[in-house]
């Protein structure tokens, strides 16, 4: 490996692809070593709402409308949020 800066002129080629032929598709249900996995439960409301306040994000200052749109988003992008290393509620992060 170089610490050397590498100068890359307009229009240069950097990589190629190249077509590849599909073995077998992935099937979300079987794990890699093929036992089946249970689909997802469906998670409540309840538990939506507990991972919000868990999130310990200040969003009073938002308005109703806003609130009403933060919440799905923060659900859907849940994945983006650590749970360990000491933050949310029960840490001191």
């Amino acid at each position: 490996m170089s610490a050397k800066p590498v100068k890359i002129l307009p229009k240069s080629v950097l990589c190629e692809l190249q077509e590849v032929k599909v073995l077998r598709n992935w099937e979300p249900e079987v794990n890699s070593d093929g036992v089946q996995r249970e689909p997802n439960k469906p998670e409540s409301e309840d538990q939506k709402q507990e991972f919000i306040e868990n999130l310990n994000l200040k969003i009073d200052h938002l308005d109703p409308d806003q609130k009403t749109i933060t919440r799905p988003v923060l659900q859907v992008e849940r994945c983006v949020f650590t749970r360990s290393f000491g933050f949310g509620k029960h840490g001191s992060g």
